[in-house]
């Protein structure tokens, strides 16, 4: 995502309109974030033009923002919105096929967004889970897979590819 600005000073006061374009094709997730993050000495105005989960296209605006933040500020929410929308596009990439088993997905560790990441998670269709310590073989997932309503972890430090799509 890009952030574009249009400053001008009337007056007294220095105002700054940023709009927030997005820089690739995906979906949209943030529009929550800016509104519980940041408070009301920080902006007077948020328009969003997208709803939580919309699909987006490169080059489309994506909200506005009067802010009097510092611009470094501006480039960490900048940051979170683009972050959020793309575990929202990441996840719903496996969400979104028909697979007959639910998609999976553990948290980034110590990160101050995992509230929100969570969310983004959950609204792309996955289950937050923690992924375990060790991975199964394959003789290990074979016999779990003959046993009703199991969770199994595939990593391909232990199975090849193609022992996985198997």
């Amino acid at each position: 995502m890009e952030l574009l600005s249009n400053s001008f000073q009337p007056c007294e006061k220095a105002y700054s309109e940023d709009f927030i374009q997005s820089e690739q094709d995906g979906l949209f997730f943030g529009l929550s974030y800016l509104q519980n993050s940041l408070s009301s000495e920080d902006f007077s105005k948020i328009i969003g033009y997208f709803s939580e989960g919309d699909c987006i296209f490169k080059g489309q605006t994506l909200l506005s923002m009067e802010l009097e933040s510092a611009k470094s500020k501006k480039q960490d929410l900048l940051s979170a919105i683009s972050y959020l929308s793309g575990v929202l596009t990441l996840v719903s990439c496996w969400t979104e096929r028909n697979f007959d088993f639910s998609i999976r997905a553990d948290l980034t560790p110590h990160f101050e967004l995992s509230q929100w990441e969570e969310k983004a998670i959950s609204k792309a269709g996955a289950v937050v889970q923690s992924f375990p310590k060790e991975f199964l073989s394959l003789k290990q997932i074979q016999q779990k897979l003959k046993k009703e309503k199991n969770t199994i972890a595939l990593s391909d430090l232990k199975i090849s590819r193609d022992n996985i799509k198997n």
